[in-house]
């Protein structure tokens, strides 16, 4: 048993007894983690001490079997937010799931891992009032037609995330047609290989179908041009972009920039490449975010003048690893992009907002502001900064690598 402080508690159960489930009673938690490795036994004292957690919202569940009584154990608690991690192939009893899940009346939240398609599970999530879901399929078949009118039932959610390895036809036509805000995409292969896009025709006619969506955000281990022509024209406001691959492909540029142009409604575009390749952005961009493991002084400038041929106010925040490379790694000394924070002050259109320095060392990384250095205002929050995936990935790849960083932002004003 660990706690996970005073709000939260995190429990790994192998043989559970009723009076381990006891010791839960009453307890004043709002955030609960149960990792169930063997066949729930006592599910009555389980249901009894989840019943018990009045102020508990968050509940999360890490299962290899399951039973209608572990099912059971759930029904009417008043959580928000509900996580299963199931490793079984087939998950079964799906009337109990379904009548459990029904009961979650105040439930706002559904975040569910399996390990492939699984018809009884989509049928199980039919009708729910759930305003957010996420849905992470190691699946190495097709959809079933199952998962997609069980998407289309669900009439109050606007937010979808939806994690694959395999591209199918039935993964788009499970999108076609939702009414979501929000579309969150993680395609990545398997097996150490990169994720194909065999169905980019039926990826681009499901994405404009969702004629109610605002912010689409895909993660992919490489690009490819059928992603590119699939997002050409989308009428959305919010794009992010996460490419996990370190090198980029020259004939992918092109292709990235023609689409990011003929976006003629974004206002928020967040991206994280490896090194810094000049696109051609919207004019209609208010928040660029970008970040970058490798950028030469040189790029910095050209970003910059980039943005200052925007003819109305634009915001970006950059963050990047102080180099000309990543792989390999060649590094670049600090004090060559000290001298920009001049540079930027000294144009009457830019207003610096932040020039923090990230100095990494073997075993420490802290930080010193420009503030310390040149007296620069950095108290403004990370406001027009997207910390999606793709930010974490950008963080993840320079975590390990003693690679100094620096992070800005930038208001370009025309006017």
């Amino acid at each position: 048993m660990k706690s996970l402080g005073l709000d939260g508690l995190s429990i790994q159960v192998e043989n559970a007894s009723a009076d381990m489930w006891q010791t839960l009673h009453g307890l004043n938690i709002k955030s609960l983690n149960l990792c169930i490795r063997r066949e729930v036994k006592h599910t009555k004292s389980l249901s009894q001490a989840l019943s018990s957690l009045t102020q508990l919202e968050i509940l999360s569940i890490e299962l290899k079997y399951c039973s209608p009584s572990l099912w059971d154990s759930l029904h009417g608690l008043n959580i928000k937010s509900l996580s299963l991690r199931m490793s079984m192939l087939v998950v079964k009893h799906k009337e109990s799931l379904s009548q459990s899940l029904l009961s979650l009346t105040k439930m706002e939240t559904l975040s569910i891992r399996v390990k492939e398609d699984s018809p009884d599970l989509w049928e199980a999530l039919h009708g729910l009032s759930i305003k957010s879901l996420s849905l992470s399929i190691g699946w190495k078949r097709n959809l079933t037609e199952s998962l997609s009118q069980s998407l289309l039932s669900l009439t109050q959610m606007d937010t979808l995330s939806i994690s694959v390895r395999k591209d199918s036809p039935g993964l788009w036509g499970a999108l076609h047609g939702l009414s979501i805000k929000s579309l969150s995409l993680s395609l990545k292969g398997e097996n150490y290989a990169f994720f194909e896009l065999r169905y980019a025709t039926n990826m681009k006619q499901s994405l404009l179908s969702l004629t109610k969506l605002e912010t689409l955000s895909i993660s992919v281990d490489e690009y490819s041009p059928g992603m590119f022509e699939a997002l050409y024209g989308l009428k959305i406001k919010g794009l992010s972009l996460n490419h996990e691959n370190i090198n980029f492909k020259r004939e992918h540029k092109e292709p990235l920039s023609q689409s990011l142009s003929s976006l003629s409604q974004l206002e928020t575009l967040t991206l994280h490449l490896y090194t810094y390749i000049a696109l051609q952005l919207p004019q209609s961009l208010k928040y660029f975010n970008i970040y970058c493991a490798a950028l030469r002084p040189s790029k910095l400038r050209d970003l910059c003048d980039l943005l200052t041929a925007f003819n109305h106010t634009i915001e970006m925040s950059l963050e990047f690893g102080c180099a000309s490379s990543f792989m390999p790694l060649e590094r670049i000394s600090l004090q060559e992009y000290i001298p920009f924070h001049q540079e930027f002050t000294a144009r009457k259109n830019v207003a610096v907002k932040r020039f923090r320095i990230n100095e990494s060392h073997d075993f420490a990384e802290f930080t010193i502001s420009v503030r310390d250095i040149d007296g620069v205002d950095d108290a403004a929050p990370d406001d027009y900064c997207i910390k999606d995936y793709a930010y974490q990935t950008f963080v993840k790849c320079l975590i390990d690598r003693t690679i100094d960083r620096i992070s800005i932002r930038l208001q370009i004003d025309p006017d």
